[in-house]
């Protein structure tokens, strides 16, 4: 992972498919907030992963793309916004807002 909108990406492709299906609303939000092209490349990389090695990869990359308060919070809200796409908020998204705020802290 090299670069801030790749961890964003991954972050947001996690959050949106934590309920086993990308919407298209979440994926729009997501393009809304990182470049088309670095969605594509990660988004194949991504589909091949299991939860853990995603959980691995942003726990390797937090120090170098979340340093203050700010980054934490700004990357924490984007989530939200993708969790909030469908207009549902399940038990299963509001487990993952809470663990996510741990991890990234």
């Amino acid at each position: 992972m090299n670069t801030q909108d790749e961890f964003k990406a991954l972050l947001m492709l996690y959050a949106a498919n934590i309920d086993g299906t990308i919407h298209p609303d979440e994926m729009e939000l997501i393009l809304q907030h990182v470049d088309p092209a670095v969605v594509s490349k990660l988004k194949k990389d991504f589909s091949k992963m299991s939860d853990t090695q995603i959980l691995d990869l942003i726990h390797e990359n937090k120090p170098k793309f979340i340093t203050d308060d700010t980054s934490r919070q700004q990357i924490l809200d984007d989530i939200r916004s993708i969790v909030a796409a469908d207009g549902r908020r399940s038990p299963m998204e509001a487990h993952l807002m809470r663990t996510l705020k741990k991890i990234l802290a």
